[in-house]
C-alpha cells in the first residue's frame, strides 16, 4: 500500500512539473514569422543608378511576383516577413535579399553575357528532293531586282508568294 502512494505522489509530481513547465520561446518571434506584409521597393542599375525596368522580383519558394516599371518600383502582396526575395534581370547578376520590411530595395551589378558563335544549319532541296524547287542565282536576282523590294522581285519565281502588307523597306 505504501508502494502505491508513494508512486502515486511520485506521478503528480512529475505531472504537475510537466504541465507548469514553460518553453524558451517567446511569443513575440510566433508573431515575427507569422506576420504578413505588403513589400515595396526599386530596382536600380548599380553602377549607373538609373531604374532597371521589366526586372523579375520573385519570393522564393512561393508563387508571389511581379515585374518592376519603367521607374523601377514594384509591389509584391501576402509576403511572409523573413521570406528571401531574389530579383533577376538581363544583363545583371541575381540577387537576393531578405523582406523583413515593408521597403526593399535591390542595386543590381552589371554583368556580361556571353554567347557561343552561332552557327546556321539549313537544308536544300535537291535533283533527288520529291519537291519542286527553282534555282535563283545571285545574277536572276540582281536582273529581276530593278528597283523593287526583294520580296516583290521573288513574287517573278515559280511557287514564291510575297507581298508588301508589312510596310517598311524590304
Amino acid at each position: 500500500m505504501l508502494k502505491k502512494i508513494l508512486v502515486l505522489i511520485l506521478s503528480l509530481f512529475y505531472l504537475s512539473n510537466y504541465s507548469f513547465s514553460q518553453d524558451d520561446f517567446s511569443d513575440e518571434s510566433a508573431d515575427n514569422a507569422q506576420k504578413v506584409l505588403t513589400i515595396t521597393g526599386s530596382v536600380i542599375d548599380a553602377s549607373s543608378g538609373k531604374a532597371v525596368a521589366g526586372a523579375n522580383v520573385v519570393v522564393d519558394d512561393t508563387d508571389l511576383g511581379a515585374a518592376a516599371d519603367e521607374d523601377g518600383k514594384f509591389t509584391i502582396e501576402g509576403v511572409q516577413s523573413g521570406s528571401s526575395v531574389t530579383v533577376s534581370a538581363i544583363g545583371y547578376d541575381d540577387l537576393t535579399l531578405y523582406a523583413d520590411q515593408a521597403e526593399v530595395n535591390f542595386e543590381l551589378t552589371p554583368s556580361a553575357v556571353e554567347m557561343s558563335e552561332l552557327e546556321v544549319l539549313a537544308s536544300r532541296a535537291g535533283e533527288k528532293t520529291a519537291v519542286a524547287y527553282t534555282d535563283v542565282s545571285k545574277d536572276e536576282i540582281a536582273l529581276r531586282l530593278g528597283s523593287q523590294d526583294i520580296p516583290l522581285a521573288m513574287n517573278l519565281v515559280p511557287s514564291v508568294y510575297a507581298t508588301n502588307q508589312g510596310g517598311g523597306a524590304g
